[in-house]
């Protein structure tokens, strides 16, 4: 049987281990518990100086701002009252042609088309000649108002002779009342004439220029733009035959379109006139701002925008 013997080196060893063990336990915890305290402490600070806040939570973050910061971001405290707020209904629409600016053009005499001097996508200015057509019945009716001047101008000298030879009394007083009803006559000829070439989109002026005219001018229906445009139809082309029923061009100015919002049943109550309304086109990139129930145009790309 052997007997365990310990060295006095041993034993003193252990020894030393087990304080150095006390010690650093000891620290430790009076470290911890001055931690505690100095939280603790904090905590009945901050309490003291922040009051009792009703509703604020327990773990609440607080960001705190310096007078500066406040005055930098334009922060305003006020106490709380009744206020506007503004509500943004977004709803589907389109960009629509204006009605009262776009046309269909149709010839005003039947003919033959002989020129087209417009195609898809041009632009028009007002006045412009678009087409030529080739037209007897123009050429008819200017004749006609050509016959009527005559008769007219020879009406009135034979008038003014009967009125000289009455005043002598070489005339007799029937004779006077024939020239007089032949005048007449001739006068009522003359306007119905005109009229007829007025109709027609002829003017004062050309009627003036029209006896000094080559007569081979006098079948020539030019096609004029009543505004300014881009040409979006074309309907007919060269040689055809074309009557005042037949579309020739169709044209719109797209310098003022509209933008037509569908407005469910639900929202009616927050459509109001005049408020603002901003059109966008996410695709494009484009936006516009304008008023609701009124003519303000603004450009839309390259066209006009109407809220109407």
């Amino acid at each position: 049987m052997m007997k365990e013997t310990h060295s006095p080196r041993c034993i003193l060893f252990v020894g030393l281990a087990l304080l150095v063990g006390l010690i650093l336990g000891f620290t430790a915890g009076r470290m911890w518990f001055a931690a505690k305290a100095s939280l603790t402490m904090a905590a009945l600070e901050e309490h003291e100086n922040d009051g009792e806040r009703p509703g604020r939570a327990e773990n609440e973050l607080v960001v705190r701002l310096s007078t500066e910061q406040i005055s930098e971001f334009g922060i305003e405290i006020a106490q709380a009252g009744p206020g506007e707020l503004l509500v943004q209904k977004v709803l589907s629409g389109q960009i629509v042609l204006d009605p009262g600016r776009v046309t269909h053009i149709a010839p005003r005499v039947s003919g033959i088309v002989v020129e087209m001097r417009k195609t898809l996508g041009d632009s028009v200015r007002r006045g412009e000649v678009m087409a030529v057509i080739d037209s007897r019945e123009l050429a008819d009716a200017k004749a006609a108002y050509l016959a009527a001047l005559e008769r007219h101008s020879l009406a009135q000298a034979n008038f003014d002779r009967e009125v000289k030879l009455r005043e002598k009394n070489v005339s007799s007083q029937d004779d006077y009342l024939r020239a007089k009803q032949a005048l007449a006559e001739a006068s009522i000829t003359l306007r119905n004439s005109k009229q007829n070439l007025y109709s027609l989109g002829f003017d004062q002026d050309y009627m003036t220029k029209l006896p000094d005219l080559p007569d081979t001018s006098y079948t020539k229906y030019e096609i004029l733009a009543p505004f300014g445009g881009i040409v979006i139809g074309k309907k007919t082309g060269l040689g055809e035959v074309v009557t005042e029923a037949s579309e020739i061009y169709q044209i719109a100015d797209l310098g003022t379109v509209w933008a037509e919002l569908t407005v469910y049943q639900k929202d009616l109550v927050s459509v109001r006139t005049a408020q603002s309304v901003v059109i966008r086109a996410d695709d494009i990139d484009a936006e516009v701002t304008g008023t609701n129930g009124t003519a303000v145009c603004k450009h839309f790309i390259r066209m006009g925008l109407c809220f109407l």
